[in-house]
């Protein structure tokens, strides 16, 4: 389906890879089990702190590029820094 960034309370951000229902379904269906509206997701992207030398910045706000191919991702922190990803640069890893 896509994928969903989101600021958690603690101030990491993660990014989850959100699947196609029909795909959810097909998964239960061949593993047996009864309820597909429950999902348990990894993030394809996580990050806890945003430092820079000895800086360090709290995320407030996400959003994606409005540009096509809408491959970057943006962060607006509280000091005003803006922190950016290439969507296809995630690597699962916690800094």
């Amino acid at each position: 389906m896509g994928y969903l960034a989101v600021l958690l309370g603690s101030g990491s951000l993660e990014v989850w890879e959100v699947p196609l229902p029909r795909a959810v379904r097909a998964i239960y269906i061949n593993e047996g089990a009864t309820d597909p509206r429950f999902v348990k997701l990894q993030p394809v992207f996580k990050c806890s702190t945003w430092k820079r030398g000895s800086l360090q910045s709290i995320p407030l706000t996400v959003e994606w590029s409005v540009s096509p191919p809408h491959d970057i991702l943006l962060a607006g922190c509280h000091d005003g820094t803006l922190l950016f990803s290439y969507m296809f640069n995630f690597q699962l890893e916690e800094s």
